[in-house]
């Protein structure tokens, strides 16, 4: 039994040996810049290995910076599978678990300290990927890597990190900006990959349940306990009806990308529908995030365009 042990582990150093180096012959892309120019991400990229709880090794190479002396981006550039257990994980899966796995560790030595939160962390990344098969030793394995000349992605979040360093990670508005993929460069080798927008995988909700993504009509399927959210903006004025089974406090932020704040409103939710019409007249044309807090606590986050 222990030689079986054995083999089997040496059987996985061998393959995630093979799956590096045949990864290592071609040139990994380098990290996209969605904004900032100025400043630079950390090179070359790291690694490191995460594990899952059905065995699943993944290695993934990622790198960051603190963009525009504002934002904590983080960005990853390839993530590999280093055993048959992963095959149990979409694309999707893996490349979702792999940020939240970086944001834990968070070998960047990004804020907040124990205790608090921040709200300028973000997860950028090439908007296009594609995924090459390899098989070694008859078995499967998958490498993820970026595609080329479709632009950069972006998703802001909240990060909060308890006193036992457990953090929780909420999404601030939507991914900007998903993209077509058809203008997209696959890496080369090998010959014949494709590439799928992953902007909207950004999105990462089945970590935190006190925010839930909007449908596509602005409208959030919430219990009935918190409230829910019908929008509206003609360019003039952000209009919300806010139905609440019990009364509250609100507060509504708007934000430029950057997190400059332009607009607060502060009122009080019966427990009714309440209608809330915030003027937005005085805005440039512009992208704009607007955050919708119920007694303290951020329940919606959306994306508001201006054009004038």
């Amino acid at each position: 039994m222990k030689n079986l042990s054995f083999s089997f582990i040496l059987v996985l150093i061998f393959s995630a040996y093979v799956v590096s180096n045949n990864v290592n012959a071609q040139q990994t892309p380098p990290p996209c810049t969605p904004d900032c120019e100025a400043t630079p991400f950390f090179a070359p990229p790291v690694f490191n290995d995460f594990y899952f709880d059905n065995g699943c090794i993944i290695r993934v190479y990622y790198t960051w910076r603190h963009a525009c002396n504002t934002w904590y981006d983080v960005q990853i550039v390839r993530i590999e599978t280093l055993n048959p257990l992963c095959n149990a994980y979409s694309d999707k899966q893996l490349l979702d678990s792999a940020f939240k796995k970086v944001l834990e560790f968070n070998r960047m030595g990004y804020p907040p300290a124990p205790g608090n939160c921040d709200l300028n962390w973000r997860i950028t990344t090439a908007s296009c990927w594609s995924t090459w098969t390899i098989i070694v030793t008859g078995q499967e394995f998958k490498v993820l890597l970026p595609c080329t000349g479709a632009g950069c992605c972006y998703q802001p979040y909240q990060v909060c990190r308890d006193l036992a360093n457990k953090i929780t990670i909420t999404p601030l508005g939507e991914p900007w900006a998903a993209v077509n993929c058809s203008s997209a460069i696959p890496p080369t080798y090998p010959p014949g990959l494709t590439c799928q927008s992953i902007c909207e995988w950004l999105w990462i909700d089945d970590y935190h349940p006190g925010l839930i993504k909007p449908n596509e009509d602005g409208t959030q399927n919430l219990p009935a306990s918190t409230i829910q959210i019908n929008t509206y903006a003609n360019g003039e004025s952000l209009e919300l009806l806010v139905n609440s089974v019990e009364k509250g406090n609100f507060t509504i932020i708007i934000a430029d990308v950057y997190g400059k704040s332009f607009l607060k409103e502060s009122g009080v939710v019966e427990n009714s529908s309440t209608p809330i019409n915030i003027d937005t007249s005085k805005l440039i044309s512009g992208n704009y995030i607007y955050d919708v807090y119920m007694n303290g606590n951020l329940l919606y986050s959306g994306k508001l365009s201006i054009v004038k």
